[in-house]
């Protein structure tokens, strides 16, 4: 979804040949899409695990997610503090497999993944917000949630799959979406376990056991990231 404009953040300068959103890096007057590439090798190399990251209404390409998410590893993990990317726009998907979310509380609003967004194994210590957060295809296997992960008005574009998934609470509905834009029909898979079961059922998202399904043989998010070119 296109962000409001003009931005109630401080934005990047970049006008053409569209307005840029992206929040300004620092002293920057350049989002971390546009930072020219020395500044921006400077930004990734000033950032340590646990980094507070803002970077709302920003285009992240796989390449760039990779190079943050390398620069704030720590024992094999990405780790990182508070975090918006509120209105972000993930062109590629996005890799957050085994990622430590350690801030108060994640932010993905109005969040916008066009690939396959992959939360296998990944930690949010508080909580996470994926309110009317645009999926074309998700995993979100093992995924661990200690405070409470919101999916109200999510929409799920393609095939979505949550299982082995741990939350405190769970708030829902999704907003779901019959087909992909290509046509072809998605549907989402609901196998959780929680502190507190009564809370993480297929209801609580609106998800009824019809749309509690999955296409078979599809290739793993593992899979699918390690064999990306």
């Amino acid at each position: 979804m296109t962000p409001p404009w003009p931005p109630p953040w401080d934005h990047c300068d970049v006008a053409t040949p569209d307005p840029c959103s992206g929040a300004r890096i620092g002293s920057h007057t350049k989002c971390l899409a546009h930072l020219a590439p020395a500044d921006r090798a400077t930004y990734l190399a000033d950032l340590v695990p646990g980094a507070d990251i803002n970077l709302c209404g920003t285009r992240i390409t796989a390449a760039l997610l990779g190079q943050l998410l390398a620069a704030v590893r720590l024992d094999g993990r990405p780790r990182l503090g508070e975090v918006d990317f509120s209105h972000t726009d993930f062109p590629d998907g996005a890799d957050f497999i085994n990622v430590d979310f350690t801030g108060s509380n994640a932010n993905f609003y109005l969040a916008s993944f066009a690939g396959l967004a992959c939360f296998n194994g990944s930690l949010f210590t508080r909580g996470v917000n994926f309110h009317d957060t645009t999926f074309s295809e998700a995993v979100f296997l093992g995924m661990i949630v200690n405070g409470t992960a919101s999916f109200v008005g999510a929409r799920f574009c393609g095939d979505a799959r949550l299982e082995s998934v741990t939350c405190r609470h769970v708030l829902g509905p999704v907003a779901k979406v019959a087909s992909s834009p290509e046509g072809r029909p998605g549907g989402v898979r609901c196998v959780l376990s929680a502190y507190r079961p009564e809370v993480l059922v297929p209801g609580v998202l609106g998800l009824s056991g019809g749309a509690a399904r999955v296409r078979a043989g599809r290739r793993t998010a593992e899979d699918h990231f390690r064999n990306r070119p």
